[in-house]
């Protein structure tokens, strides 16, 4: 079986999955439809704003 990928992925990106609880899921698509984005979209910006929160917090501990 052939499988293809209808969406190819920019260079500077990486796809990952990830295990959300069901509503964990519903919360963050009902955030995205607010907002009137994918919930892909949505998770990626979660993700950076707590990696840049995350790097902010170390990087003032240690200072």
């Amino acid at each position: 079986m052939i499988v293809y990928d209808l969406m190819p992925i920019a260079k500077d990106k990486k796809q990952i999955n990830i295990l959300l609880t069901i509503e964990d899921a519903e919360r963050l698509k009902a955030i995205a439809d607010k907002q009137e984005r994918s919930v892909s979209q949505m998770a990626a910006i979660f993700i950076r704003e707590c990696l840049d929160k995350a790097e902010a917090t170390k990087d003032k501990g240690a200072a």
